[in-house]
């Protein structure tokens, strides 16, 4: 896992420097059961960039940015409820709002399932917040964890396709290359 890891390190601070992409830090970490396909996020400054690399990969590294979205939330540096989430998630961290209005903060450093940020179940690690109102602290609404249940097949084949060095295209075609 060390020599893979520092294999994967590489590859990124390489294509970020390729790209010529400023950043101040970056995360990597292996993908469930394996230690092959790879997620990455980057801290970009304005904006997070995700990223999956597989050893399998034929072509370069591409990037997906994703807001931060802190806009969204309220004492930032304060609030007791978005200093664990800060805390747990090693700063990297976004908010989103749900399709129903509720404020979602994801911890970026394990990635989404499809590598792309497609939707707000996308995310791996996922928290709904409540808003009690400007003077009290947010709390945890329950959330649902994992994929959603009617796409968990198809998101491991496309966890283990992708793992295979098989990139999706926008449309959702298989691509070699």
């Amino acid at each position: 896992t060390v020599v893979n890891y520092q294999r994967v390190h590489s590859t990124f601070e390489q294509t970020l420097e390729a790209q010529d992409i400023t950043y101040e830090r970056f995360f990597i970490t292996p993908t469930i059961f394996n230690n092959v396909l790879w997620n990455g996020v980057i801290d970009a400054g304005e904006n997070y960039l995700l990223a999956q690399y597989s050893f399998y990969d034929e072509v370069d590294l591409t990037f997906t940015p994703v807001a931060k979205g802190y806009d969204l939330l309220r004492n930032l540096d304060s609030d007791p409820t978005l200093a664990t989430l800060q805390w747990f998630s090693a700063g990297y961290l976004n908010a989103i709002l749900r399709p129903d209005g509720t404020l979602q903060v994801n911890d970026l450093r394990f990635g989404t399932f499809s590598g792309e940020a497609t939707d707000a179940d996308d995310y791996i690690f996922r928290f709904n917040l409540i808003d009690f109102g400007p003077k009290e602290s947010y709390g945890f609404k329950q959330a649902e964890g994992g994929p959603p249940k009617d796409t968990a097949q198809t998101m491991m084949r496309s966890l283990i396709r992708r793992a295979r060095g098989k990139k999706a295209s926008p449309a959702g075609v298989e691509q070699n290359k």
